[in-house]
């Protein structure tokens, strides 16, 4: 949408499609011919540091590591370490959970990390982002470790954000962290073209169920039925309205009525006149810039 100037076109949504390039719906589909293009920058990501220096994200763990060892030599070692034990077990794992039965993508898992590396990393994953930077000396990795795990909207020291910021890094080194051509509309544009159908603009009226099922919606006086499941982006208390009390579990519902709402995360966007005058040049050179400071900084922040 042209939100701040005209000819300023501005992504509502996604800003970067790391993860688009690992979907089944998308990875090797030839969606060009259907407009869809990624673009990405020199460096994936970059977090700026003072005095003008920055750590970037590579496209692969030597690059990564060297921008980190010029901080710390001993850091650099630390993130080839883990890049070598859990990054292609990562993107498996993201793989795995975007599929119906990840039967496949989980036996690949296991083979690939072992019992001893896929319990440790299971336990990365549920653990906070701190943890992860725990595994480095200087301040200045740690930041750069934990800063993608605030796409969670958690603390560095909240279960989970690790999550975040291990799948970030390590696919992002892998598959990079492009934008599409023309906005991310151009990805509902080619799955549209590719056979889906969209449809805004239309007040959904009820989740239809049968049978315990979620089989559809109405709206405006028309049914829209459901292939495989329906995908409600809503409030909790909205869904149960939506769809009625009598459709759920007793137990379900009163877990979904105890549900906590998250942060009002929001976003700002910005019509500029020349590029962002960063002064380390991994960041003038980089699609995502994640500024975060320290990781004090950053857990007082949220």
């Amino acid at each position: 949408m042209e939100c701040t100037l005209p000819g300023f076109r501005h992504d509502l949504g996604a800003g970067f499609l790391a993860l688009a390039m690992v979907s089944p719906a998308i990875a090797g589909r030839d969606l060009a011919a259907l407009g869809l293009r990624f673009r990405h920058a020199p460096v994936p990501a970059a977090h700026p540091l003072p005095g003008g220096r920055a750590i970037a994200l590579g496209r692969s763990a030597s690059d990564t590591a060297a921008s980190v060892g010029r901080i710390n030599r001993g850091d650099a070692a630390a993130w080839t370490e883990l890049d070598q034990r859990f990054g292609d077990a990562v993107v498996a794992l993201v793989r795995a959970a975007m599929v119906r039965w990840p039967l496949g993508q989980g036996a690949q898992l296991l083979g690939r990390l072992g019992p001893r590396n896929l319990l440790e990393c299971c336990r990365l994953v549920i653990q906070g982002g701190s943890a992860i930077a725990d595994r480095f000396a200087s301040e200045e990795a740690r930041a750069f470790l934990v800063a993608p795990g605030m796409h969670s909207d958690l603390q560095p020291e909240v279960g989970g954000s690790s999550a975040y910021a291990l799948i970030m890094h390590l696919l992002g080194e892998r598959v990079g962290m492009p934008v599409a051509e023309g906005g991310s509309g151009a990805v509902s544009a080619a799955l549209r073209y590719a056979g889906g159908v969209i449809t805004t603009g239309r007040r959904v009226d009820r989740i239809v169920v049968e049978h315990g099922r979620a089989v559809g919606v109405e709206a405006a006086g028309d049914a829209f039925r459901a292939r495989r499941a329906v995908i409600a982006a809503l409030d909790p208390q909205l869904v149960i309205r939506l769809a009625g009390p009598d459709a759920f579990p007793a137990r379900s519902l009163a877990q979904i009525r105890r549900y906590r709402r998250g942060l009002g995360t929001f976003k700002v966007d910005w019509a500029l006149d020349a590029p962002v005058p960063w002064q380390a040049e991994a960041c003038r050179q980089a699609g995502v810039v994640h500024l975060g400071g320290s990781v004090r900084d950053m857990s007082k922040a949220v």
